[in-house]
C-alpha cells in the first residue's frame, strides 16, 4: 500500500467539516473537488447542504477554492453556481493545481486541506504537494465511466480499510 493514497482524515460528507475544526488543525482553505464531494457526479445540482455549508466556511473566513480534472466549462458553471473561484482541467494527482489554489488564497499548501472523494487524485496529489488532504465518502456510485471507476473503487478499498483500522474510534472525527 502506498503512502501517497492514505487521508490523513475522513469524513462521510463534505458538510461533516467544521470551521472550528479546520482552524484548530491550522487549516486556512480548502482545495475542493466537484464531482461526488461538493455536488452529484455529472449533473449541476449541489448535494444536500452544500450552499450553506460554503456560506459558512466563507463567514468564518476559510479559503475554498474548486479543484477539478472537470472541463473547465463544468467547472465554471459549478464556480459559478457556488460562488467559489475554481480551477478545471487540473490534471490531478499533479500538483500544479493544488500550488495554484494555495497561491490564489494567499496561503502555504501546508495550511490547505485537499477534499475529494478519489485517492488516486485527490488524495495523491494533496500528499504531493505537502497539503492535508481529507476523504470524504462518495455521495453516489458514478454514473459516467462506470468501468473505470469500479476499477479505482476496488483499488481504493484496501486502502480504507486500513485507514479504518488505524482511527477505530470515529474516524469522521478530525480530532480523532
Amino acid at each position: 500500500m502506498k503512502n501517497d493514497l492514505m487521508p490523513r482524515y475522513r469524513v462521510h460528507r463534505v458538510t461533516d467539516l467544521k470551521p472550528e475544526e479546520l482552524k484548530r488543525l491550522g487549516i486556512k482553505g480548502l482545495a475542493l473537488d466537484i464531482d461526488n464531494t461538493i455536488a452529484y457526479d455529472s449533473v449541476e445540482t449541489f448535494i444536500e447542504g452544500v450552499p450553506e455549508w460554503i456560506e459558512a466556511m466563507r463567514g468564518s473566513g476559510i479559503g475554498l477554492v474548486i479543484v477539478s480534472n472537470a472541463l473547465p466549462s463544468r467547472a465554471r458553471k459549478i464556480s459559478e453556481m457556488a460562488g467559489v473561484p475554481a480551477l478545471g482541467m487540473s490534471v490531478k494527482p499533479m500538483p500544479f493545481g493544488f500550488w495554484r489554489a494555495a497561491k490564489r488564497m494567499g496561503i502555504r499548501v501546508s495550511e490547505m486541506a485537499v477534499v475529494g472523494d478519489q485517492l488516486l487524485t485527490d488524495i495523491r496529489g494533496g500528499n504531493l504537494c505537502g497539503a492535508v488532504t481529507i476523504f470524504v465518502d462518495p455521495a453516489r456510485k458514478e454514473e459516467r465511466n462506470v468501468r473505470i471507476f469500479e476499477k479505482r473503487r476496488k483499488r481504493e478499498k484496501p486502502i480504507l480499510e486500513a485507514f479504518d483500522k488505524r482511527h477505530p474510534m470515529g474516524f469522521y472525527d478530525l480530532n480523532a
